[in-house]
């Protein structure tokens, strides 16, 4: 991930925030269906709080590294809203097979730069 072009435009904060967020997708995946939603698609819950006190940082910075790994498509935020926290969805690079990331109405909304995704 480091070396690739494609995420060279990254901060180095977005993408340990990535490999931590990837590391809790295992977790959730090997903690079975509660962790899998109607459609089969693994995510986790991490709220923003929680990844404040986890890296030391402010709000204002974990939403901007969550944007940032938003943009190259490597992690989706599905809001729940009433207070809920995000559903969040984490595109493992690790993995050949990587078709059942994302739920399947999630896959064409527009990102965040206007373009629609490419997934």
């Amino acid at each position: 991930m480091y070396q690739e072009n494609q995420f060279r435009s990254m901060t180095n904060e977005a993408k340990t925030l990535y490999m931590i967020l990837l590391d809790r997708r295992c977790l959730s995946e090997c903690n079975g269906d509660a962790w899998r939603d109607e459609y089969g698609a693994t995510f986790i819950i991490f709220t923003i709080k929680e990844m404040m006190k986890l890296l030391h940082l402010g709000n204002k910075k974990i939403n901007k590294m969550l944007k940032e790994l938003e943009v190259h498509n490597l992690i989706y935020r599905n809001h729940q809203g009433l207070g809920k926290p995000n559903k969040i969805y984490v595109y493992d690079l690790l993995k050949a097979d990587n078709d059942n990331w994302l739920p399947k109405q999630f896959k064409h909304r527009k990102g965040r730069t206007g373009e629609w995704r490419k997934l």
